[in-house]
């Protein structure tokens, strides 16, 4: 069972340029067909902006902190540190994870990666139908009447650009986890992936 990588582990990994936890759950994936979910506007535009603004965020800080507050300067400063740190290694942790761990098809199954909460294995006979999504996800649920308790949503922090359909009498076959714990599938599940068209005719 998919078991996605411990973002702190995965930040230290990457401090102690040591192999990265999501390096080794990719490796578990089949070799075959894989698809990033490396290149979503969230993950390869907002992340990285996010990171470079905390870098020079922490420092300015410490300055502003020594001038404003000068009687208790070092716990002040721990705290920014410490604030400063987590939201900087959490989205080092992301970003990494998210690059490394693709979707991935073989002869049997679909294997869900995109690396922070969600994974899993779909068995492909329990796949009714794979749709590439051109709309938000709020508009789509709109305008084909579905309901949203009927949804699950698998990638973060990218909005889906896919929906698979799954067959009503097959959901038992499917497994999927989040945050390490086993979850129920939906009839629909909306993901993530760089090639929504050619996933969605390769998973099909």
């Amino acid at each position: 069972m998919f078991r996605a990588p411990n973002l702190w582990n995965e930040f230290l990994a990457i401090l102690l340029r040591q192999p990265r936890p999501s390096a080794g759950v990719a490796a578990t994936f089949p070799e075959h067909r894989r698809f990033s979910t490396a290149n979503g506007p969230i993950s390869s535009i907002v992340v990285p902006i996010m990171i470079v603004g905390l870098l020079g965020d922490v420092p300015l800080s410490w300055v502003l902190v020594s001038l404003c507050h000068p009687a208790h300067p070092w716990l002040v400063h721990a705290i920014v540190f410490v604030a400063g740190l987590y939201a900087v290694g959490w989205a080092l942790a992301v970003r990494s994870a998210s690059r490394s761990i693709p979707h991935a098809i073989d002869e049997h199954a679909l294997w869900l990666g995109g690396g922070v909460h969600y994974g899993g294995k779909i068995p492909r006979s329990s796949i009714r139908r794979i749709l590439a999504l051109h709309e938000s996800r709020h508009a789509w649920t709109a305008t084909h009447q579905v309901r949203m308790r009927d949804v699950l949503i698998v990638s973060r922090p990218d909005a889906p650009n896919v929906a698979i359909e799954l067959e009503d009498s097959a959901m038992a076959q499917v497994r999927l986890t989040c945050h390490r714990k086993t979850i129920a599938p939906r009839r629909w599940i909306l993901l993530y992936v760089d090639r929504p068209g050619e996933f969605a005719t390769a998973a099909s």
